[in-house]
């Protein structure tokens, strides 16, 4: 049985809404302001610039997919409603399609810039940017519809005995 907090609101979804913001904002911290910061230091060389954001992408991006893991179980356990399994299920997807297929492209590239060699011009760095903004926008439409169905003061349970009452 669902945990409920003492206004009525759903403890997992709670958990859930505010595990997908502050997921949305890890992504504007890295992806948004710390990421575009590192190419106005003066100091710093474009290639340990693309180095150093290689690295940090790497690493942000494993975490991402043990976030979506997690925040995917979370959905399934505190709603199981097909709009926020939707959400969800496209938070990972984008996640996975960043981890596996868009940022090793863009980690050869930068590779190969760090060695010295020049790239052709590609459009990958784009979509990886739109994806990112896509995520983003789903986190908060999770998040959103987390809050908002928590905020119902009727239990999953009570509704469903009521729909098998009215159905009978």
């Amino acid at each position: 049985m669902e945990q409920r907090l003492n206004n009525g609101f759903n403890a997992a979804g709670a958990l859930g809404a505010l595990f997908a913001v502050l997921w949305a904002g890890m992504i504007v911290g890295v992806s948004f302001i710390a990421t575009p910061a590192k190419f106005l230091a003066p100091s710093l060389g474009d290639r340990t610039a693309f180095d150093v954001g290689r690295a940090t992408f790497e690493l942000f991006c494993s975490i991402e997919v043990g976030l979506a893991l997690v925040l995917l179980g979370l959905v399934l356990y505190a709603w199981r409603r097909l709009t926020l399994i939707g959400l969800a299920v496209s938070v990972l997807a984008i996640t996975f399609m960043q981890a596996f297929v868009v940022l090793p492209v863009l980690s050869d590239r930068v590779a190969a810039i760090v060695a010295g060699y020049g790239v052709p011009p590609s459009h990958v760095h784009l979509l990886y940017v739109s994806m990112e903004i896509a995520k983003t926008g789903l986190l908060v439409a999770l998040a959103s519809c987390c809050v908002l169905l928590g905020t119902r003061r009727e239990s999953r349970g009570s509704a469903e005995r009521s729909y098998r009452w009215a159905t009978s």
